[in-house]
């Protein structure tokens, strides 16, 4: 489930989103829709099938987190009893991501756009993800997995 940059997740989570005023208020009504919308997936599926997505202060489209160290761990902790397969996140800066990675049980996938594979790579050496993304590298370079081998 993905709750980033345009999903309404997203927009509902975020105080400086312009028009919305359902699931607002406390921190714990502005993650409730992401949290009930992951649980859907995860019941139908199962939950070893399912996972989150979440990018802290990624600025696109009005969406400003000018608070992301407080949403972002409330994400990290919020779907636990669901056991999803997976948590995806936006690197958000390292002091959020090394909170993040002591909430979440499960594989975390780290993702730090704009970054070289060894930054990347950093990510699992420090014990802080399970999984780093290299998709839009791999997928602009049909060669990369020759580099970086």
């Amino acid at each position: 489930m993905r709750s980033s940059t345009t999903e309404t997740p997203s927009a509902y989570r975020s105080r400086g989103r312009p028009g919305r005023t359902g699931f607002g208020g406390s921190l714990d009504n502005r993650i409730r829709f992401a949290v009930e919308i992951a649980t859907a997936p995860a019941d139908e599926i199962g939950a070893d099938r399912a996972g989150f997505r979440v990018p802290p202060g990624n600025p696109f489209n009005d969406i400003a987190e000018n608070d992301s160290h407080e949403p972002h761990p409330a994400l990290a902790r919020a779907p636990t009893p669901l056991d999803l397969a997976y948590l995806h996140i936006g690197h958000g800066g390292d002091e959020l991501l090394h909170a993040r990675s002591k909430l979440w049980p499960n594989t975390l996938v780290l993702n730090r756009a704009g970054t070289d594979i060894a930054t990347r790579a950093k990510g699992i050496e420090d014990a802080l993800a399970d999984i780093v993304n290299v998709g839009v590298m791999a997928l602009a370079n049909p060669d990369h997995p020759t580099y970086t081998a």
